[in-house]
């Protein structure tokens, strides 16, 4: 095959289809191993079956292919448009962004490593039809900014708050606050709302926007130290009290504590059925001797001195009907409030004596 340093081919006189033309007929390859420059190269539409090769070549301006371009190696590039649909077939290493103007479709797993940012606008959306799962190290999908949910959102896991390791369902890390905080606020702030929350020294439930906190209010019962309650609000345990208004005894219900009930005292005839005299020893009263006592630490009011009966005192006595009894049958508590009913009979007895007396000294005079 004939080798030539330099072919020039120049007609500077004639227009551009009357060009001379470098045409190889043979069978053999035309080898150029310098620079091949044009403003336009055409081929005849046959296919290209062998290879093109380049070591080091840069091309600086646009490459237009009209049909598919399969890559089985790497391209690099600094700024590379496919208006098209492109296949790879290995990986694809992008070193700067990979801006996307239309639809990104995934249709197996795919990895990227590195922050990754989906749309440039407000109104731009990212639909994932399969499952979102998270990668970190704690299992834990990590969301630094508001989360907007128009729709249903499900999560089998827990959810955490303010801490990246929730260990419950839902858990909400916050600073201590009073009653005051907004760790967790149930309604708007204008109105009336319900806020729960923590502070070192306790936790805290409280109604805002100065309307009431209502339990229960269309039924059931309440407890507190029990899990079953038997009256509209059960306690097990203590109460205290710490502002009690003073009672006058006009227009006002008198309340009876009866071991684990609170009840006024209600007198009418129309409350009450199977009426019939009481009848009892009540002279037995007059046995009873007051005593001064303090009551043990774990009772309250250690250190003062105070005074009054002995429950089994009075069971002793047979007074069965003066005493409350703990649920074990132990004499518990003294009804000081009807004791008041055996000492008027005790006094209408005297009475009654006294009136014998001085009938039968004025029918000796």
């Amino acid at each position: 095959m004939p080798t030539f340093d330099l072919v020039e081919l120049r007609n500077d006189e004639v227009d551009s289809q009357q060009w001379p033309q470098l045409t190889c007929s043979t069978a053999n390859e035309l080898e150029i191993n310098s620079t091949v420059k044009g403003t336009a190269f055409q081929g005849d539409g046959s296919a290209l079956t062998g290879k093109v090769s380049t070591a080091g070549d840069t091309m600086t301006g646009p490459l237009t292919i009209d049909a598919a371009l399969n890559v089985n190696g790497a391209i690099a590039s600094s700024s590379l448009s496919v208006t098209g649909n492109t296949n790879i077939g290995g990986n694809l290493t992008v070193s700067g962004n990979l801006e996307v103007k239309g639809d990104v479709i995934a249709r197996d797993t795919e990895h990227i490593a590195g922050n990754v940012s989906l749309g440039d606008a407000d109104n731009d959306e990212v639909k994932i039809t399969g499952v979102l799962r998270s990668g970190h190290s704690s299992g834990t999908l990590l969301v630094d900014d508001t989360l907007y949910a128009t729709g249903s959102l499900t999560v089998d896991g827990n959810v955490g708050i303010g801490t990246n390791n929730p260990r419950a369902k839902l858990q909400i890390l916050n600073t201590n606050q009073n009653a005051n905080g907004n760790s967790l606020i149930i309604g708007p702030t204008n109105q009336s709302n319900l806020r729960l929350g923590y502070h070192q020294n306790y936790s805290w439930i409280q109604s805002h926007g100065s309307k009431p906190l209502a339990i229960n209010p269309i039924g059931n019962n309440v407890g507190i130290g029990t899990t079953n309650p038997r009256s509209k609000l059960e306690v097990s345990g203590g109460i205290r009290l710490s502002d009690v208004p003073v009672w006058d005894g006009t227009n006002d219900n008198d309340l009876t504590w009866d071991r684990s009930r609170i009840t006024r005292e209600g007198s009418s005839r129309r409350y009450k059925q199977n009426i019939f005299l009481l009848e009892d020893d009540f002279s037995k009263i007059l046995s009873l001797e007051p005593k001064q006592y303090e009551m043990k630490e774990e009772y309250g009011g250690q250190g003062t001195l105070n005074f009054g009966y002995i429950a089994e005192e009075l069971d002793e006595l047979g007074l069965t009907k003066l005493v409350t009894y703990d649920e074990s049958g132990q004499p518990d508590g003294i009804k000081y409030k009807k004791m008041c009913i055996y000492l008027l009979e005790v006094i209408k007895d005297l009475y009654k004596r006294v009136d014998n007396i001085s009938s039968q000294a004025s029918h000796e005079h």
